[in-house]
């Protein structure tokens, strides 16, 4: 029985499966065809430079918490990210060490078109994202830094220019714990943006 062991030539080393010629430019520093990485806009920052002030709680809100015009007036005030020291590549700014966590931020989107949305967020465990009162992204498990996630073109349309609301619900079951995150649009480095 003949198996394929190097995945660069098929099995019987007759044909050579990528282009030799890139290949070898790579591997001498030419890397013109590789194309440059996107431009990043910060639309809502994470607390991973500065940290960002959210609203938020340990005990279980009552349904509808998530709704724009919910009173928060009773939740504390902090700073993100929310989460237990130790966690990696975590920026913990303000302890959390419940289960549950609960946390809402007002925040102001640009006028003008968006595309390319991605959700840059760091979670540990569970996520839930609500974008104005509805849920707009679920993060199962945990990740161990910083990820920028693509929002779907369903979640998209939830923005609108000026005032919006963020609602995460975050739950912890073993090891550390983490939540923060933010929105950033991502534009390809050929393309023309509106910023």
């Amino acid at each position: 029985m003949e198996v394929e062991c190097n995945g660069v030539m098929t099995y019987d080393r007759s044909v050579v499966k990528p282009e030799e010629e890139r290949i070898a430019g790579v591997n001498q520093g030419d890397f013109k065809m590789v194309p440059p990485p996107p431009t990043v806009y910060v639309i809502v920052p994470t607390s991973e430079l500065n940290g960002q002030e959210w609203r938020y709680t340990f005990e279980k809100p009552p349904a509808g918490w998530f709704a724009p015009d919910f009173d928060f007036s009773d939740w504390k005030t902090g700073v993100g990210g929310f989460g237990t020291a130790g966690t990696p590549s975590a920026v913990v700014r303000t302890e959390w060490k419940t289960p549950d966590i609960w946390i809402h931020r007002d925040v102001s989107i640009p006028k003008g078109e968006l595309t390319g949305l991605n959700v840059r967020i760091h979670h540990d465990e569970d996520a839930e994202l609500y974008i104005n009162g509805t849920l707009a992204g679920t993060y199962a498990g945990y990740s161990t830094e910083y990820e920028d996630i693509p929002l779907s073109i369903e979640a998209e349309q939830l923005l609108k220019p000026g005032r919006n609301t963020f609602a995460i619900h975050c739950r912890q079951t073993e090891g550390g714990q983490y939540i923060d995150m933010g929105l950033e649009e991502l534009t390809p480095a050929s393309g023309i943006s509106g910023h």
